[in-house]
């Protein structure tokens, strides 16, 4: 076909054209959440990719961080500049890409009802929206999910060498890029056994190019090895904010409600054994059980490892590569149904569902987005405290809430120390002298580090800023000033103001003579 053939038969192709209108209605939805202010993790982002390039890697290892990300967002700061549009810019692309990249990947396999539904259902979910505009690597996994589950449907009936090595280089890439993808490759290579088992020709995918494969794979995933086995070991931070939940939790980090899939699947059963009757093919079992796997086993791996307490995975942004599988899956359920009206009418309920469920039109009326607000001002409240510090010459202490921090306590690098201020140390700077900002660990932000404590008694007042709501923010203000209580008794600590800026406190405290 001519390229101008290909032009205007695309011009013309009505679905594909409905999809990318659906692309840039999600496009729309993603623009208003790129003003806020960074928030907590994208400002370790933001640390990562301001420092110098040589600090990249450890500084994302602080964070329990593959490199690679992070050395892409060092190169855009490098060409585009320092600010949140450019850290949130490849989110933005990849998650804007996304109900795209699944329809094409449902055209694919003749189930192009299935991608239109599951594009619908991307493009306004929440918590797709919530990864495509923030300065983190997982809508970008996400995208990557899909181009490699794309190859793996092509594998088993191309298993020609370069598709072969696309496959390896695709996985490679996505473990590199975070390193709970393992969960998600693991569904490919047990669709890959199960196919490898089914063949019955010389020609199809077959055991020596399956472990050939999977060695080439190990041998690239290798140099991460020492990095994994270094998060490993800290896993009992994982336990801070990860509970063990049952599995079943999972249905509400999908764009439908629970109780949707519980109509959905009878529904699909329905219209397979219909199908079936009527000997009409509507969608390959392969596909669909390609699917299956890809949206099941991440979630059952790490639901298991979260429940023995192996590692604490069941969480949305580590099982985030199996999420497009949901929209895929509630697609391709409605594709089983063999009558063309029923599918239409079925897919618009979904839709109209799932806009229903995360009250998506109420939440536009309200502030013009549906993303959940990180409600993390850390710009206004540096800009804040910036223009009261300079007059006051009072210590900071940045009680930045990191898992991480407790390890303050004990001999440490001084790394973690800039690990832990970055969020007054990146993209927003705190007009302080190094020496005048300290650092507090996580579970007992009382123990201060003793320059900060001889400092504060000397000038008898310091500035606390806090990740947390205001009763937190309290608490933290109250352990600290008994600890300077006790370390001045002919002084009397107290909080004197407190400043909020959403899920940030500025709180200062002051002594006064008894």
């Amino acid at each position: 076909m001519s390229l101008r053939a290909a032009v205007t038969k695309s011009l013309t192709d009505w679905l594909l054209l409905t999809v990318i209108g659906i692309s840039l209605v999600g496009l729309a939805l993603r623009i208003a959440p790129l003003s806020e202010s960074l928030w907590l993790d994208e400002l370790h982002t933001a640390w990562c990719a301001i420092g110098p390039l040589d600090e990249v890697a450890p500084r994302a290892a602080l964070g329990n961080q593959s490199p690679l990300f992070y050395w892409l967002e060092w190169l855009l700061i490098g060409v585009l500049g320092e600010s949140e549009l450019t850290l949130r810019l490849p989110s933005l692309i990849a998650g804007s890409l996304l109900p795209l990249a699944v329809f094409l990947l449902a055209r694919r396999w003749k189930a192009d009802v299935a991608g239109v539904v599951a594009a619908a259902l991307i493009a306004v979910d929440p918590w797709s929206i919530f990864y495509a505009t923030e300065a983190r690597p997982y809508a970008t996994q996400q995208l990557l999910a899909v181009i490699h589950v794309a190859l793996t449907a092509e594998l088993v009936v191309k298993p020609m060498l370069t598709m072969r090595l696309s496959w390896v280089g695709v996985a490679a890439l996505l473990f590199h890029w975070h390193y709970t993808a393992a969960l998600f490759i693991v569904a490919e290579v047990l669709f890959l056994i199960a196919a490898c088992i089914a063949s019955r020709t010389e020609m199809a995918y077959r055991w020596p190019k399956l472990l050939g494969d999977l060695a080439l794979l190990a041998v690239l995933c290798l140099p991460a090895l020492f990095n994994v086995w270094h998060i490993y070991a800290h896993r009992e931070n994982w336990a801070a904010f990860i509970e063990q939940n049952p599995l079943s939790d999972a249905l509400a980090w999908t764009a439908l409600p629970g109780w949707s899939w519980w109509l959905l699947i009878p529904v699909a059963v329905i219209g397979w054994t219909v199908s079936r009757r009527l000997q009409v093919t509507t969608i390959s079992s392969r596909s669909l059980w390609l699917t299956g796997l890809w949206m099941s086993v991440p979630l059952i791996l790490a639901w298991l490892a979260t429940t023995t307490d192996v590692a604490r995975l069941f969480f949305p942004r580590y099982v985030v590569a199996a999420l497009p599988a949901a929209a895929l899956f509630a697609g391709l359920c409605i594709q089983l149904i063999p009558w063309r009206w029923a599918r239409l009418s079925l897919g618009l309920v979904t839709f109209g569902i799932a806009i229903w469920a995360n009250d998506i039109a109420g939440q536009i009326r309200q502030d013009g987005r549906i993303a959940t607000n990180r409600n993390e001002d850390w710009r206004g409240c540096i800009a804040w405290l910036n223009e009261r510090i300079e007059t006051d010459g009072l210590p900071v202490f940045v009680y930045s809430g990191y898992i991480e921090a407790d390890e303050l306590a004990q001999p440490h690098d001084e790394l973690l120390d800039e690990y832990c201020l970055s969020p007054v140390n990146s993209l927003y700077l705190l007009d302080v002298a190094p020496s005048d900002m300290f650092p507090l660990p996580m579970h007992e932000p009382g123990r201060l580090p003793q320059p900060g404590e001889m400092l504060s008694v000397h000038r008898a007042g310091a500035w606390i800023i806090v990740r947390g709501k205001q009763n937190q923010g309290r608490n933290v203000a109250d352990q600290i000033c008994q600890t300077l209580q006790n370390s001045a008794a002919n002084s009397q600590w107290k909080t004197d103001s407190m400043h909020s800026f959403g899920k940030v406190q500025a709180i200062l405290i002051r002594a006064t003579a008894k």
